[in-house]
């Protein structure tokens, strides 16, 4: 006997599609969607995972050393725009063969989550790293990427 859970009894699924391509365009569709999951990969590979979750400065503490002073990486993708994994991360939300309406509700969810994150961080990468970070946002875009690779002046 099937019973709903008394604990998700408000919640029903949504369901339908807004939109479900065919033929050249669900092709299409479908290669953007597998290129967005490939760019999400290879901008992982330029990504500092042990400072990104702190285990650096716990590594640092525990061998008694001084904290690293926080560093602008331009490399790679973020030479072209500075949140290339965003980027990634809503091309694949968006892009593909199929969108349904539950789709589409975390699709819009998961972007405005998104979007408020970047303002948030906006403020403290400012904080963290001070003027370089100021040049470094005057000279590539937040989302859609610049056509050549930014280089941030020597000296």
């Amino acid at each position: 006997m099937d019973r709903p859970c008394t604990t998700y009894a408000p919640w029903r699924p949504v369901s339908g599609h807004v939109w479900r391509a065919t033929g050249a365009a669900a092709w299409v569709l479908s290669g953007l969607y597998a290129a967005s999951l490939v760019g999400l990969v290879f901008v992982t590979l330029h990504f500092d995972y042990a400072e990104f979750l702190g285990l650096r400065r716990v590594a640092d503490r525990i061998a008694g050393r001084p904290a690293r002073a926080a560093t602008l990486s331009v490399e790679g993708p973020y030479a072209y725009c500075r949140h290339p994994m965003y980027l990634a991360l809503l091309a694949a939300f968006w892009v593909g063969p199929v969108m349904t309406f539950g789709r589409l509700e975390f699709a819009s969810l998961s972007t405005l989550y998104l979007l408020i994150g970047l303002r948030l961080e906006k403020g403290n990468l400012r904080q963290e790293l001070g003027p370089a970070y100021d040049l470094y946002r005057h000279n590539v875009p937040m989302l859609i990427p610049r056509l050549t690779p930014w280089r941030a002046p020597r000296g």
